[in-house]
């Protein structure tokens, strides 16, 4: 199950990397809604927040929760979301302009910008593949360099 948690965090993490803002006005606000949507962060912060309602539901302990309870706990949650764009806000706001975001969702709304949002998730997945056989070596070579200084792996 932590496997399972840390694949959500790390999504929510790389969704939330992507540049994101909710000023105070409402134009602002509903340009950043765009940005989600185009840049397929929204579709992202949804999966993690399904796949988190996920573990609960299987989880031994919630196994006597009712499906009908679950369908409305993840509708409740999903609309939970606005909360969580305006705490994101608050740190890319220093760093974007409403401007900054038009231009950005102009990228997003073109050709390669689409195609972008299409392959960033198997690029991401085949990426963490890449980097869990990689740290494996890392830390096969570290164990190797170690043991001929002397220094025995616990």
């Amino acid at each position: 199950m932590s496997k399972w948690i840390f694949t959500c965090l790390f999504l929510l993490g790389l969704s939330l990397f992507s540049p994101t803002v909710f000023g105070q006005t409402a134009s602002f606000k509903k340009t950043c809604k765009k940005y989600f949507k185009v840049t397929g962060s929204e579709e992202n912060f949804k999966s993690v927040l399904k796949n988190m309602i996920k573990m609960y539901k299987e989880s031994e302990t919630m196994s006597i929760v009712p499906a009908e309870v679950w369908d409305e706990m993840e509708k409740d949650m999903i609309k939970e979301m606005d909360d969580l764009y305006d705490k994101i806000a608050v740190i890319y706001d220093k760093h974007f302009t409403e401007d900054d975001l038009k231009a950005i969702i102009a990228f997003y709304e073109s050709p390669i910008g689409k195609k972008m949002v299409k392959e960033t998730p198997e690029i991401i997945k085949e990426s963490m593949d890449v980097g869990r056989i990689w740290g494996e070596e890392i830390g096969r070579k570290i164990g190797e360099k170690l043991e001929k200084k002397g220094y025995k792996q616990l």
